[in-house]
């Protein structure tokens, strides 16, 4: 992220100035009403919003007479036009002010949940003082306010790590199945010229990640042997690792030793369907250092769509995936490397679906990089009535929406096509064209 070292901002004023009184009125409210904990909590921050003023100037030595704040000087690495397009990328309006008696004046306004999302992901960017007083002003602890023990707190590496493609902009996983009965391309890469060829393919399509996986994780899928899943991947991984240069490769897998093996040779993240529900796996991640996809998972392939069901989704799913994380921390796996999946179309009926899909910024509160798989899946042909063949636009709204809503990471089949409805979508949100769309 580009320093800027001369911008410093001074904090002029939150409107309204009783949000955080009413957000705690709001939320007691709906507990009443029923609701969940959790769920009032996360409610009661889409509803109500705020507008925070920052003035503008140069001068370093300035403190400002009217200012609840010192001077927000970011650090090297976070400069303030960076957090204002993170800011825009979670759902915040940013108007700057160059003109007039407000002249250098920056005003951003949005959703509580929204400026809950930008306190819990950019720790870094933000001076812990600065978030602090910012989020006392907004009635949110600093840095989660979830009624949870396992809200996830700042870590001292991560400002030391190299930014992944996702710290900047939405980016898109590739999926690769190197396997014979995936539900829509079994069959279609499973000799590794093939794969390989394939792998490169969508790198040269755009995709940021690929997505290696040697086992079918579709609804009914029988699981194959440890053995055979190595036979599969590994020589993809590693003939695609001496190939697509800086490009991460991430392997689709739930057993431990898989996992160690594909980092061994070459993969940079674990993506476990299961959530890291086993403790081998956890350790694995601790040991390696990837990068790991915590999903969240009712129940196992075979059986996950046998009438799930759901008393409030989208606090189920919040509270599992602070759980799972807090887990993996505990044993040692660094927050950095942390990302969230809710799991579309796994132990889901079509509307626990549409819901996550429509409640995805929730998710942001919990401080991790957000990712989402809707590629072809059967919520889209349940709601367009096609086949899987003819779910090309029902993908593209799942993954414009997605950008829409801070997603990070987008996983799909289809890589040079949405890869354009990402820049499109990225374009709209911020107003102009995103560098490395």
């Amino acid at each position: 992220m580009t320093h800027i070292p001369e911008a410093h901002f001074s904090l002029l004023t939150v409107l309204p100035e009783d949000v955080a009184g009413q957000r705690e009125k709001l939320e007691k409210q709906l507990i009443s009403l029923g609701l969940l904990p959790m769920e009032a909590w996360l409610m009661s921050l889409r509803q109500l919003s705020a507008v925070v003023l920052w003035q503008r100037h140069q001068d370093q030595a300035y403190q400002g007479q009217a200012t609840a704040l010192n001077a927000l000087n970011h650090p090297e690495k976070a400069g303030l036009a960076d957090l204002l397009q993170f800011a825009c990328r979670l759902g915040l309006s940013v108007i700057r002010v160059n003109e007039g008696p407000s002249a250098g004046t920056v005003q951003v306004g949005g959703s509580l949940l929204s400026w809950m999302a930008l306190l819990a992901r950019r720790k870094g960017a933000i001076p812990a003082s600065v978030a602090a007083v910012l989020a006392g002003r907004l009635g949110l602890k600093h840095s989660v306010s979830a009624p949870s023990s396992t809200a996830p707190q700042a870590d001292a590496d991560d400002a030391d790590i190299e930014e992944p493609p996702w710290s900047r902009r939405t980016a898109v996983m590739g999926i690769l199945n190197v396997t014979p009965d995936s539900f829509s391309d079994g069959g279609h890469f499973f000799s590794l010229p093939q794969a390989v060829q394939r792998g490169v393919e969508m790198v040269e399509e755009g995709a940021d990640i690929i997505d290696v996986g040697g086992e079918s994780s579709r609804p009914g899928a029988e699981p194959v042997s440890e053995v055979e899943e190595l036979r599969r991947v590994i020589p993809v991984i590693k003939a695609l690792a001496g190939k697509i240069g800086k490009t991460l490769i991430s392997v689709d897998t739930y057993k431990p030793a898989v996992a160690k093996a594909a980092v061994d040779a070459g993969a940079h993240i674990i993506n476990d369907i299961t959530g890291l529900r086993d403790e081998r796996m956890v350790e694995v991640a601790a040991e390696t250092g990837a990068y790991v996809v915590v999903m969240h998972m009712q129940g196992i392939p075979r059986t996950m769509q046998h009438q799930p069901k759901y008393h409030c989704v989208t606090a189920e799913v919040y509270d599992w995936l602070a759980a799972a994380c807090a887990r993996a921390k505990a044993a040692g796996v660094k927050p950095h490397r942390l990302i969230i999946d809710p799991g579309i179309g796994f132990g889901k009926a079509t509307e626990h679906n549409l819901t996550l899909l429509q409640r995805l910024r929730d998710l942001q509160t919990l401080g991790y990089p957000v990712l989402v798989g809707t590629s072809r899946k059967s919520v889209i042909g349940n709601v367009l009535n096609v086949p899987v063949t003819e779910r090309w636009e029902g993908n593209a709204a799942t993954v414009a929406l997605a950008v829409g809503e801070g997603v990070d990471i987008v996983r799909v089949h289809d890589v040079k096509s949405m890869r354009k409805v990402v820049q499109m979508s990225e374009a709209i949100i911020h107003g102009r064209v995103v560098a490395g769309g």
